[in-house]
């Protein structure tokens, strides 16, 4: 029996209730897989793998945090009618972030400071963690807003900030768990996360029950899935002009568009786990992680260990759309690899 592939419109006109529109993030599991693979990429990975390890201490800390954050009131009924009916998310950041972050803040960095693996922090991290512990209300105040502006921070507050996004996050992302599904807004433009109106960190092609094979953008802050059909930029929403481009070891020999047409078995072999969307309306891209091809991934890890693809992509002229939120360090790529422009076109 043949199978008909469903076109973005189609996609977007199937009950809603036969998928997740909105996946709300499990804050002690999210946490624990995401060091595991944290330290795991660590291992492989020796040009970034020390930041690596300070992140998998970092996620530790904010999982301990995670524990002790205390129980925040749900948004009322005029904050979600107001959502919903102008099509906005539901909090705006940074003006909706609970004061209780910075209490979070104290927790993390007591956690990197004292906790289990405290004895690993090198002198620098320690000291940043300290100097971190020790600023007023004031000074985190001022410091967390610049975070969402578009000033370039300065050397200090680059080695600062990753502490001040993990408080944020924890706060976040457990306001997000708690929230109900069917009261959540469909917004618009549909690029920023539905809770918190941040951009999204990546988007990923997941594996397994209602969700195999779909894809959703997953928000840099508050850890919320959207649904989003592939094949539409997670930038300007157009559906024209997308293209893939993927990274390819030197020596290995790039295929075509027509050539991976014709054979859909090496079409399967040649897409890899991380790919780069790129649009050519908005001459942006983001990065798609397939699950499918490697169920391991975790986005937020996976994004800092593909940073080899952000270099080649700069190289091409491209923007990325979103940031991760713990990445201020600058990766010069890797001379072993090379940007196959011919990836294809269409989903992978």
């Amino acid at each position: 029996m043949s199978q008909r592939i469903l076109q973005p419109g189609e996609i977007e006109a199937l009950d809603r209730t036969q998928f997740p529109r909105i996946i709300l993030p499990q804050p002690d599991s999210l946490l624990r897989e995401r060091a595991s693979r944290l330290h795991q990429l660590a291992q492989d990975n020796h040009s970034v793998g020390p930041f690596l390890e300070y992140l998998k201490r970092l996620v530790d800390a904010q999982r301990a945090a995670v524990a002790r954050m205390p129980v925040l009131p749900q948004p009322d009924e005029a904050l979600i009618e107001r959502a919903q009916r102008h099509a906005m998310p539901l909090w705006q950041l940074p003006d909706d972030i609970d004061p209780v972050w910075q209490q979070m803040l104290k927790e993390i960095t007591a956690h990197l400071l004292t906790g289990p693996e405290a004895e690993t922090l090198s002198d620098t991290e320690r000291q940043v963690a300290e100097e971190v512990q020790a600023m007023d209300s004031t000074a985190l105040t001022r410091m967390l807003a610049r975070l969402w502006t578009d000033v370039v921070l300065d050397a200090e507050e680059r080695v600062r900030a990753p502490l001040l996004m993990a408080a944020v996050q924890v706060v976040m992302m457990v306001r997000a768990s708690q929230l109900n599904l069917k009261t959540l807004p469909i917004v618009e433009p549909p690029t920023v996360c539905p809770v918190c109106g941040s951009t999204p960190l990546a988007s990923i092609v997941h594996v397994g029950g209602q969700v195999e094979g779909l894809r959703y953008l997953h928000c840099s802050v508050c850890e919320t899935e959207w649904h989003m059909v592939r094949v539409k930029c997670s930038n300007c929403a157009t559906t024209e002009g997308i293209s893939y481009r993927q990274l390819e070891p030197a020596g290995e020999p790039a295929q075509t568009v027509e050539e991976l047409k014709a054979s859909p078995v090496a079409a399967s072999r040649y897409f890899s786990a991380c790919m780069a969307e790129v649009c050519s309306k908005c001459n942006s891209y983001s990065k798609v992680f397939d699950q499918r091809r490697d169920p391991m991934l975790e986005v937020m890890a996976d994004d800092i260990n593909t940073l080899v693809l952000d270099a080649a992509m700069g190289q091409f002229g491209h923007v990325r759309a979103g940031s991760h939120p713990f990445l201020f360090p600058v990766d010069d790529g890797d001379d072993a690899a090379t940007l196959d422009p011919d990836a294809g076109e269409g989903a992978p």
